[in-house]
C-alpha cells in the first residue's frame, strides 16, 4: 500500500495533534479524505497543501487536481485553480468529480474575468450533474456569470429543406389580374425547391451601464447558403443555388434606460449595415428604431416601437422604409403563453416596383407542458402589401399591385434532448401567398432543423 509521510507540525493548526511524534504516515485514501476534512473546515492552504502532496505520488490524481481548483482561487492562484480543474475534468470518469471540477473551474475561470469560459465550464458542469439539485445549481451560475459578462455572443444554425428557395411563381406564365397574359416566366422565375443553411451570428460588448441604464455596441452576421434540388435544376439548368445565398453584415448601438420601472423600459437602436444577394453588393441601409416595453400586469408584456430605415441601393434608386410594431404577450391560467403582434410598414422610393404599403398580424401560442417530450409552439399569421403602381416586365399593371399572404408554423422544442444545454427544435412552416400579377402567386413549405439553448 502507497503511504504518504507528512510534517506532524502542518497537522496540529487543524488537528491539534501532539508534537511527541515525529511524523505520521497515512494511505493515499486516508490524505484524500484529510485534504478534503481541511478544505470544508475551510483551511485552504492546507488542503491545497496535502493536494500537491498528492499530486507528487500521482500527477492525474483527479481528486487532487479537484482539490486544487477549488482552494488555489482563494490563495490568489485562480490561473493554477483554472488549470487543474481542467485536468481533473479530464482525468476522472466519476460524475461527482466531473462535477465538481467543472464547477470549480468556472469559478477559477471567473475571478481571472475569462466570462466566456466560466459558461462554458458551467454547461459543462450541468451536462454531467449527477442529480438534477447539481444542475440546477450550474444553470443559475451559467446565468449570473452571463449576466457579469460585459460580452455575449448567440449562434443559430438552421438547416431546411425548402419548397420554393428562390421566392419563384406557381404559375409558368407572367399574368396581370388573371386577364392578361404579358409573358412567360422562365425556369428560374418559377418556384425551384432545394436546402438552405443559414448561419446568423451575433455578438454585443456592454459598453456601460448602471441601475437605470444600459449600452451596448454589438455586430451581426447573417448568411443563407443555397442547394437546389435534381428538379430545379431541370428546370432550371442555368440557374445554381449560389444565386439566391443571401449575406447581411451589420454593426449596431443599443441604449436602454428606465427611470421609474412603472414607466416600462425604453430603447434606441442604430443599425448600419450592407447587404449582399447572389454573391453580388445589394445596398447598404441605416436605421434608428425607438422602443418602450411595458407590463401592466405580472402576466402581462406589450412592446411598442418606431422605426425608420434608408436603403442605398447599389442599382436603383433608393428605398425609405417607416415601421410601427406593436405586440402583446399574456400568460394563461395554466402557464400557456399567448401573443399577438401588427406591424405596418410604409417604403418611399422613385423605383415604383419599391414602393408599397404593408400590414402584418401574427398570433402565436406557446404551451407549458410538453407533448411526448417536447414544448410546442404555434403561429399564424397574414399580410398584405398594396403597390399604387407596378411595372411587370415592358408592361404597367393597370391597378398596381396587391399581395396577400397566409402563413402558418408549429414548432417542437426537445429540451430534455441536449448536450451542454443546446436542445435540438424542429419547425415546420408554409405560406401561400395570392397577388394579382402571377409572377408573386407562391406556395412555400420548409422543415427547418436548428438548435438552441435551454438556459
Amino acid at each position: 500500500m502507497h503511504i504518504l509521510a507528512l510534517a506532524t507540525a502542518t497537522f496540529l493548526m487543524v488537528f491539534g495533534i501532539s508534537a511527541g511524534a515525529e511524523t505520521i504516515t497515512f494511505s493515499i485514501p486516508q490524505a484524500r479524505q484529510l485534504a478534503r476534512d481541511a478544505y470544508l473546515a475551510g483551511d485552504a492552504r492546507l488542503a491545497n497543501q496535502l493536494a500537491h502532496v498528492l499530486l507528487e505520488h500521482d500527477p492525474k490524481d483527479a481528486t487532487a487536481l479537484v482539490l486544487i481548483a477549488a482552494t488555489s482561487p482563494a490563495l490568489g492562484k485562480p490561473a493554477e485553480g483554472r488549470k487543474a480543474g481542467r485536468l481533473a475534468f479530464r482525468n476522472t470518469n466519476s460524475p461527482v468529480l466531473k462535477f465538481e471540477a467543472a464547477q470549480f473551474t468556472a469559478k477559477a475561470a471567473f475571478l481571472e474575468k475569462r466570462y466566456g469560459a466560466a459558461q462554458l465550464w458551467l454547461r459543462r458542469a450541468a451536462h454531467v450533474a449527477p442529480n438534477d439539485a447539481a444542475k440546477e445549481r450550474a444553470i443559475r451560475g451559467f446565468r449570473f456569470v452571463r449576466s457579469q459578462n460585459p460580452w455575449q455572443t448567440d449562434l443559430n444554425l438552421n438547416f431546411t429543406p425548402l419548397s420554393n428557395i428562390n421566392g419563384g411563381s406557381d404559375d409558368d406564365r407572367l399574368m396581370i389580374d388573371d386577364i392578361w397574359t404579358v409573358g412567360v416566366l422562365s425556369g428560374d422565375a418559377q418556384a425551384l425547391s432545394g436546402y438552405r443553411l443559414t448561419v446568423d451570428a451575433k455578438t454585443t460588448h456592454r459598453l456601460g451601464h448602471s441601475e437605470t441604464a444600459a449600452t451596448h455596441a454589438g455586430l451581426r452576421f447573417y448568411q443563407t447558403l443555397n442547394a437546389l434540388s435534381g428538379d430545379a435544376k431541370t428546370l432550371a439548368p442555368s440557374a445554381t443555388g449560389s444565386d439566391y445565398n443571401f449575406s447581411m453584415a451589420e454593426v449596431s448601438l443599443r441604449h436602454i434606460f428606465s427611470n421609474n420601472p412603472k414607466a416600462g423600459l425604453y430603447s434606441a437602436d442604430l443599425n448600419l449595415g450592407h447587404m449582399w444577394y447572389g454573391g453580388e453588393s445589394l445596398a447598404s441601409f441605416g436605421r434608428l428604431k425607438f422602443g418602450r416595453t411595458l407590463q401592466p400586469s405580472p402576466k402581462t408584456s406589450v412592446k411598442l416601437q418606431v422605426s425608420a430605415e434608408r436603403q442605398w441601393q447599389v442599382q436603383g434608386n433608393n428605398i425609405d422604409i417607416y415601421a410601427l410594431l406593436a405586440s402583446v404577450s399574456y400568460k394563461l391560467p395554466n402557464n400557456d403563453r399567448i401573443g399577438g403582434s401588427l406591424d405596418i410598414r410604409y417604403a418611399q422610393s422613385l423605383t415604383i416596383n419599391s414602393d408599397y404599403q404593408g400590414a402584418s398580424l401574427q398570433l402565436s401560442y406557446v404551451m407549458a407542458k410538453p407533448i411526448a417530450s417536447a414544448k410546442v409552439s404555434f403561429g399564424i399569421g397574414a399580410s398584405m402589401r398594396d403597390y399604387d403602381a407596378y411595372r411587370a416586365g415592358l408592361f404597367l399593371a393597370p391597378d398596381g399591385r396587391q399581395d396577400e399572404k397566409l402563413n402558418a408554423s408549429i414548432s417542437l422544442f426537445f429540451e430534455d434532448i441536449n448536450y451542454m444545454g443546446f436542445a435540438p427544435t424542429v419547425s415546420l412552416n408554409t405560406s401561400i401567398t395570392k397577388s394579382n400579377i402571377s409572377r408573386f402567386n407562391t406556395t412555400e413549405f420548409g422543415l427547418s432543423v436548428g438548435f438552441r439553448s435551454t438556459f
